[in-house]
């Protein structure tokens, strides 16, 4: 591994890490942990992506989460999401 291991804290990164290790087969695994290091790819990836937008709500796109497979990154990338749906739906009020 190209990262030193750094366990999930949040309940998010926590959750995230769940269903990595249910599509991988592998735990624990570190909030920067490569995907792609761990034997994950873009097919699995996607439906990892899936599993998450379903389980927060959120849209997700894989690209950004592809360009640096990492927990932490899609840590950020759901919670930028579930912020905008709040910010868009204080707007509709």
């Amino acid at each position: 591994m190209s990262s030193t291991y750094v366990r999930a804290v949040s309940d998010l990164d926590q959750g995230i890490e769940t269903v990595w290790s249910d599509l991988l087969g592998i735990e624990p695994i570190g909030v920067h942990d490569n995907w792609l290091e761990l034997g994950g790819d873009s097919l699995i990836a996607i439906q990892l992506i899936a599993k998450l937008r379903s389980t927060y709500g959120v849209e997700l796109h894989p690209t950004p989460f592809l360009r640096s497979p990492t927990i932490a990154t899609l840590s950020l990338l759901i919670e930028t999401a579930l912020i905008e749906q709040i910010t868009s739906s204080d707007g509709n009020l």
